[in-house]
C-alpha cells in the first residue's frame, strides 16, 4: 500500500485514455480523511458521469480505481475526464504531500 495516493494519466493524441488511482493520502486516520474522500468522489462522481460506460473498462479494488479507454467515446466523455483530471490536480497542489500526478503520453 502506498503512502500517499498516486495517480497516473495517460493521453494518446492529446486525449485521457487512461486513469489510475492507488494508494491512501495518510493525512488523516481511516474515515476521517479528507484528501482520499476528496479524490474518491472526483474519481467515482467523474466514473458515474461517463455517458458510454461501454467505451472503457473500470477495474475499483480498496485503494485502487482505472478507467481505461478500449473504443473512441464521445467528446463530453474526453471533457469529463478532463475535468476529473484539473479537481485531480487542484487536490494535489493543494496537498502535495499527501497527492502525487504523473503524466504520460502526448
Amino acid at each position: 500500500m502506498l503512502n500517499m495516493i498516486r495517480i497516473e494519466v495517460s493521453y494518446v493524441d492529446g486525449k485521457i485514455c487512461e486513469l489510475s488511482v492507488e494508494g491512501h493520502s495518510n493525512f488523516a486516520k481511516l474515515g476521517k480523511d479528507i484528501v482520499c474522500a476528496s479524490v474518491s468522489s472526483i474519481v467515482i462522481g467523474g466514473a458515474n458521469a461517463i455517458s458510454q460506460p461501454e467505451c472503457y473498462t473500470f477495474k475499483e479494488k480498496d485503494g485502487y480505481f482505472l478507467i481505461h479507454e478500449i473504443a473512441t467515446t464521445s467528446e463530453s466523455d474526453y471533457q469529463t475526464l478532463k475535468v476529473m483530471v484539473i479537481q485531480l490536480k487542484t487536490i494535489a497542489e493543494a496537498y502535495p504531500s499527501n497527492v502525487t500526478i504523473i503524466e504520460k503520453g502526448n
